[in-house]
């Protein structure tokens, strides 16, 4: 009875992961997300499974981009913007933001030095 139930769940997710992760139907899913999020994403950008954004608002990609899987884009306060044509590769992390760092013998720790914010931007054809 067990292996039946876990059939029954195992096989559409195995189903699932085998037809549609990765394909142009998640990704289409995943953009239009994205879209109503606030994200500028152009046509012909492809996401694969488990490509993050965060802080939609600020961030475009432009067309014929390749987002691979894992990718983390971030803007906190300025724009991520990556142009057309390019190819991201798995597990990489753009972040608009980055700590200060003064040296240490101010002895103030690094999580009270605050941070900077600056534009991301990724040219065409990268």
């Amino acid at each position: 009875m067990m292996i039946k139930v876990i059939s029954y769940i195992y096989m559409p997710l195995f189903l699932l992961k085998r037809f549609v992760f990765g394909s142009k139907i998640y990704s289409a899913i995943v953009i239009n997300c994205y879209k109503l999020l606030g994200a500028n994403i152009d046509d012909k950008v492809t996401f694969q499974y488990g490509a993050l954004l965060s802080g939609c608002k600020n961030i475009t990609i432009k067309n014929g981009t390749f987002i691979g899987r894992g990718v983390s884009i971030t803007a906190y306060k300025e724009k991520v913007i990556i142009g057309s044509n390019c190819l991201i590769a798995a597990d990489v992390k753009i972040i608009s933001r980055s700590h200060n760092y003064m040296k240490m013998y101010n002895n103030v720790p690094i999580l009270e030095q605050g941070y900077s914010h600056k534009e991301v931007l990724v040219g065409n054809n990268v």
